[in-house]
C-alpha cells in the first residue's frame, strides 16, 4: 500500500496531532497554528503532547490555515484539520472553498480528515464538514469514535479523498486502533446517517 510521508496540520496548536502523526512515521510534519499562545501554553505546561515542536520532522509556522493552504499545490500525503468549532474565526475552516484549498494541497490519492463536532451537540459542524467536503472529493466518509474529554463523549471526523481506497484492507494496529475499531467507526448510527444525508 502507499505510505505516506508528508502531512499538514491545520490548527492543532497544542501539538497533539503533529506529536501523533510524527509517532506514526510521518517524514514531516507542517503544523499551521494561527494563535502562538496556545503554542506556548501547550509547550509549557504539556510537553509531552508538544514533541513536536522540538522535533527536525516538525515545521511550525504561526499563519491564518485558511490563507496558508490557498498557496499550496500538490505537496502533501494527508492534511489533518485539528480545528475549533465552526464559530467565529473558524467558521471558515468548515468552507467549501477551504475544502477545495486543502484539495488542491493534496498529492494525488492524498486524504483529508477534519474534525465535524458531536452529532449529538453540533449538528451544523457535522454537515457542513459533509456538505463541504462533498464539494471538494469524489469519496467522503464521516465516522465517529469515543472521546471521553470531549462533550458527550461522541465524535465525529469527516473525511475526503479522490482515492476509494478500502481503509480496512491496510490497516495497521496501534494500542487503541484496529481494523475492527475503524469498521465499527464507519457504521453510523441511523439518526448521523439522516443527518448527512
Amino acid at each position: 500500500g502507499i505510505k505516506p510521508e508528508s502531512a499538514l496540520v491545520i490548527g492543532g496548536g497544542d501539538g497533539g496531532t503533529a506529536t501523533g502523526l510524527l509517532s506514526l512515521g510521518f517524514k514531516n510534519v507542517t503544523n499551521v497554528e494561527i494563535d502562538s499562545q496556545v503554542v506556548e501554553v501547550s509547550k509549557k505546561f504539556f510537553p509531552g503532547l508538544s514533541s513536536a515542536f522540538k522535533d527536525s520532522r516538525c515545521n511550525l509556522i504561526i499563519d491564518d490555515g485558511i490563507k496558508y493552504v490557498r498557496n499550496i499545490s500538490n505537496k502533501f500525503d494527508f492534511v489533518l484539520v485539528d480545528s475549533t468549532d465552526p464559530e467565529g474565526p473558524a467558521e471558515g475552516l468548515f468552507s467549501e472553498e477551504f475544502y477545495k484549498s486543502i484539495h488542491g494541497a493534496l498529492k494525488a490519492g492524498g486524504v483529508a480528515v477534519t474534525q465535524s463536532g458531536s452529532p449529538l451537540y453540533q449538528p451544523k459542524a457535522i454537515k457542513l464538514a459533509n456538505s463541504g467536503m462533498k464539494k471538494a472529493f469524489r469519496h467522503v466518509y464521516t465516522y465517529c469514535c469515543f472521546i471521553p474529554t470531549y462533550p458527550s463523549g461522541f465524535w465525529s471526523f469527516t473525511m475526503g479523498s479522490d482515492s476509494d481506497r478500502k481503509f480496512q484492507s491496510n490497516v495497521r494496529s496501534g494500542k487503541y486502533f484496529n481494523s475492527e475499531i475503524l469498521h465499527g467507526a464507519l457504521s453510523l448510527p441511523q439518526f448521523v446517517r439522516d443527518m448527512i444525508g
